[in-house]
């Protein structure tokens, strides 16, 4: 009896182990936006993501800026002055929008084009992938530029546009 009981107890041992083993070594790539949990992509925090530095507002055919807004949703670890997310609006419609997040230039395209959005850090394509020649100060690449929006640290103040504000 005695040899039988040990018997079942290595074999519920080693299940154990092995179970214990396999279920440890799966690592979690689920990605969660349940309540409390940060978004999927992790711009709730640092984690090395980078803040907002620029927001332009573009289109592909020639528009007058009329009015618009960005503004700063979200925040790197809590500090005011590291935006990672923003919400904007224009008047006229935009087809995309480029901004800036550290050294990373992003496009946010459109179709068709809405006069309201937001966005958070890593939203987008590349600039690079969506217009090579789209830089800091070429924002909109062969498109038109409408307003560019520049954050002072504090909020997202326009350069003015093609057209005085």
């Amino acid at each position: 009896m005695a040899r039988r009981l040990f018997a079942v107890g290595g074999v519920l041992l080693t299940t154990i182990l092995i179970i214990g083993v396999s279920v440890g070594s799966v690592p979690s790539i689920v990605p969660s936006d349940g309540p409390g949990d940060a978004p999927a992509n992790g711009n709730q925090g640092g984690n090395g993501v980078k803040a907002i530095s620029f927001v332009g507002f573009c289109t592909d055919e020639s528009a007058d800026f009329g009015s618009g807004s960005v503004t700063a949703d979200e925040y790197k670890d809590g500090d005011t002055s590291e935006p990672i997310a923003a919400s904007w609006s224009s008047e006229p419609a935009v087809d995309y929008i480029t901004y800036k997040a550290g050294t990373d230039l992003y496009v946010i395209e459109y179709d068709p084009a809405v006069k309201s959005g937001d966005f958070e850090v890593g939203d987008g394509v590349p600039a690079a992938e969506f217009d090579p020649t789209i830089s800091p100060s070429n924002y909109c690449g062969d498109g038109e530029e409408l307003a560019k929006f520049d954050w002072n640290g504090d909020t997202f103040e326009s350069e003015g546009g093609n057209e005085v504000l």
